[in-house]
């Protein structure tokens, strides 16, 4: 298994060091990064592997180099900046080194986990101490609480955003009730608001906070457990567990007033309840019924959750008529699209504004809105309608990752896009095979940061602040004003993670793990994910924003446990 650096091995690793080295310099690939691929690769070189480099090896590796790659190729400056400072540049003979040295050093790492993946000295089950309280789900959700409960005291009584304040006020009757922030999460909201409000607008929303840090908290400890089900190592769990309680994305999130903290935590549910429908086929009603609950949950949870669950249950379905297990395929579905469609989906129609059209046109409006400002191949007639839309000459606010500079400009006609979306869908289309480089240049910078690998920004990231409001809602350091210590704001300044294009590298590579442990069914688990993920690719109205596909982290423990779990225990 572990071998040495013959001379063929000290060629290939100078090699690679030669190719980390023209990476470091021609991209922007940290220094930290740079060692931390050093360092796998002298590992990695110690491994005996005489095995070819093989076809999926090479798809994969140039997937993921194609990312880096491309990514390198955008020259960002900030989020709201216009198309002369956020733009992609040409092709360059730079460019293509860049993809042969960035495949080289993945088609490496990638060969020689399969060969770690497949050996049997380092994955042959072994007796191992069993660390006893990660078996009680009590225990491991009060493990969390303790290690959240700073942030919870320093950011009392959450964070605040312009989207949290929208709902508040909804909440309290001063706007008009608006599907655009979910009416199932303005609704659970109301009742902290309306049952608490005796003690105050800040306790009352105090104590929703704690319920969402609650139900956060339950969930994943639940999956810690569920684990060892499918006879997951305690030091993994273990792992596991530390990577729930240290990375602050965790505790901020479950502090965030909005709904995508608890959408997250339904559809990861929703996930696990997936993957024992199709690996254990006894299930009771209860069971059942635990999938359909979470699928409704995390369908109303945020508008493109309908999509997201109903797709993964079309495709749930399908797998379950063909093992023959007709009457667990139609009470699933059965229930989940009469609950959906004929219950809830009325009443939020009747008693709510739909969200406005251009919410689910953001891609396409910067599309066209590039194209305008670049001086594309527009006719009279479409320019006309362009006119109506948006008066021609206030395209030029147009943002390359960020659509909220036109569909949120005064002058944008709303009701000309409500009244007649197909029309707009007509002039999109016209304009697509004219100005075809345009296009594609436009989606590229205005979902930049959700394919590419090292890259993030604070926009929508790890959020802890109380936006300026009129409601008297104000952010209290609780430890700070008992004790007088500041260590936890200093905590919380240097908070971090990783972005959204890394987080989809790290899902592509558990998934070629996955492919190459060849296990049945169990694709499942990465299917609400990356539906959640290629939602936003479709709408995302930003090139950042860490809390649309926040599932990608907390599921990301179960992206790596997928491949090796036993499903022989079942």
């Amino acid at each position: 298994m572990i071998g040495y650096l013959d001379k063929r091995n000290m060629l290939i690793v100078f090699s690679l060091f030669l190719a980390v080295l023209i990476l470091g310099i021609l991209t922007k690939l940290t220094l930290f990064m740079s060692m931390v691929l050093l360092f796998l690769i002298m590992i990695l070189s110690l491994l005996n592997n005489k095995s070819r480099i093989k076809t999926h090896q090479c798809i994969f590796s140039g997937l993921l180099a194609a990312l880096f790659t491309l990514g390198n190729q955008i020259h960002f400056t900030f989020v709201s900046a216009l198309p002369s400072e956020n733009y992609i540049q040409s092709i360059s003979i730079k460019m293509f080194l860049v993809f042969i040295c960035a495949f080289f050093v993945i088609v490496f790492i990638l060969n020689r986990l399969d060969c770690l993946i497949n050996s049997k000295n380092i994955f042959t089950e072994k007796k191992i101490r069993n660390i006893i309280f990660l078996n009680n789900p009590l225990m491991v959700f009060l493990l969390l609480l303790v290690f959240w409960t700073p942030y919870l005291l320093s950011l009392y009584p959450g964070s605040i955003l312009p989207d949290s304040l929208s709902s508040i006020n909804q909440a309290l009757g001063a706007q008009q009730l608006s599907n655009h922030h979910p009416v199932v999460f303005t609704f659970f909201l109301k009742l902290f608001i309306k049952t608490f409000s005796f003690l105050g607008l800040n306790k009352s929303i105090f104590v929703y906070t704690l319920v969402q840090t609650t139900i956060v908290a339950s969930i994943l400890a639940y999956f810690i457990c569920w684990l060892k089900k499918y006879s997951i190592s305690s030091y993994i769990r273990l792992l596991v567990l530390s990577y729930f309680a240290f990375a602050p994305v965790f505790p901020i999130y479950a502090l965030n007033v909005q709904k995508d903290t608890l959408f997250t935590s339904y559809l990861f549910l929703f996930t696990l309840k997936c993957i024992d429908i199709v690996v254990v086929k006894k299930q009771n009603n209860g069971m059942l019924s635990a999938l359909v609950i979470s699928g409704v949950l995390a369908t109303f949870y945020r508008n493109n959750g309908l999509y997201i669950v109903f797709i993964t249950l079309f495709v749930l379905t399908i797998v379950l008529i063909r093992q023959k297990r007709y009457h667990q395929s139609i009470y699933i579905f059965g229930t989940y699209c009469v609950i959906t469609f004929l219950l809830v989906n009325p009443l939020i129609s009747r008693y709510s504004v739909p969200t406005a059209t251009a919410e689910s046109f953001g891609v396409p409006l910067q599309q066209v809105s590039r194209t305008v400002v670049l001086n594309g191949k527009i006719g009279k007639e479409d320019k006309e309608y362009l006119n109506q839309l948006l008066p021609i000459s206030e395209y030029k606010n147009y943002s390359p990752m960020l659509a909220d500079s036109i569909k949120w400009n005064s002058n944008f006609n709303n009701d000309l896009l409500n009244n007649n979306p197909k029309k707009f869908i007509k002039v999109w289309v016209h304009l697509l095979p004219r100005n075809f480089k345009i296009y594609v240049d436009a989606y590229l910078l205005n979902t930049y940061g959700f394919w590419a690998p090292f890259e993030k920004n604070h926009y929508g990231f790890l959020d802890t602040r109380v936006n300026t409001n009129n409601l008297n809602i104000k952010q209290v350091d609780l430890i700070k004003l008992g004790t007088g210590s500041n260590v936890m704001e200093r905590v919380i300044e240097k908070r971090n993670f990783l972005g959204s294009g890394t987080l989809l590298c790290l899902m592509i590579i558990s998934f070629y793990l996955y492919w190459i442990k060849k296990r049945p069914l169990l694709w499942v688990g990465y299917l609400p994910g990356f539906l959640t993920w290629l939602s936003i690719m479709v709408a995302t109205p930003v090139a950042f924003s860490l809390r649309y596909v926040f599932i990608l982290a907390m599921s990301l423990p179960l992206f790596f446990c997928l491949p090796f779990l036993n499903l022989k225990s079942r």
